[in-house]
């Protein structure tokens, strides 16, 4: 088995968040710092580190996936998650 860690970003515009505006800013005040710091564990550790964000390719993967998969959402993935650790 090969083992990774990965990360995930997407920069949320200011106007579409509900709440937790601080947050965003401390998240972009300390971006490098972060990827850095991730970086560094995984290699502590002896693992391949990636990060992705959101860009056209995954914009369309997700035009896709929606395309495709209509009734599959994120909170069915939960669901299906939290059913398969029950069996």
């Amino acid at each position: 088995m090969r083992r990774v860690i990965y990360s995930f970003y997407i920069d949320i515009p200011k106007e579409k968040l509900v709440s937790h505006h601080e947050s965003k800013d401390k998240f972009a005040d300390n971006y490098e710092w972060l990827l850095a710091s991730q970086q560094r564990y995984a290699d502590s550790i002896g693992v391949e580190y990636r990060h992705f964000v959101k860009d056209k390719p995954f914009d369309n993967y997700v035009k896709w996936f929606q395309d495709n998969y209509p009734d599959i959402s994120y909170y069915n993935m939960r669901c299906l998650d939290s059913y398969l650790e029950t069996i």
